[in-house]
């Protein structure tokens, strides 16, 4: 089944038809409610992804807002997805995302994505 929903039968969240976190979900549904469901992708591969060494995927790269009117990396960087954000692989993963898109990441923190209520504040602040 494709789309963005949530599978109550197993408690799972998909974006697109793949599995996400409860963050990455209440972003991307906003994202979808005012309009955007085109203009992101979701897991987006560089280098080939997590399936090649070396190779990264950004959480959501979105465009054509009036915040990201290019295509712009956006991590939700909470503790469990993303650890040690400054150790060494870290480091190098972002500096790997923010020269493909030659420009920085735009970080969302858990508070800032850990609710419906906080992704839409988030998402209509930052990101639209």
């Amino acid at each position: 089944m494709a789309g963005t929903y949530f599978d109550e039968e197993t408690n799972t969240y998909y974006v697109k038809g793949e599995w996400a976190s409860s963050n990455e979900f209440f972003v991307c549904y906003w994202l979808e409610h005012y309009g955007h469901i085109d203009d992101y992708i979701f897991q987006y591969s560089i280098l080939g992804g997590s399936d090649v060494r070396g190779g990264v995927k950004v959480d959501i790269v979105l465009q054509n807002t009036n915040k990201c009117p290019l295509p712009t990396p956006i991590e939700i960087d909470v503790e469990k997805w993303h650890p040690n954000k400054y150790d060494g692989e870290s480091t190098f993963r972002r500096a790997v995302i923010e020269d493909y898109f030659n420009m920085p990441i735009i970080s969302l923190n858990d508070e800032q994505t850990n609710s419906m209520e906080n992704a839409q504040r988030t998402v209509r602040s930052e990101l639209l």
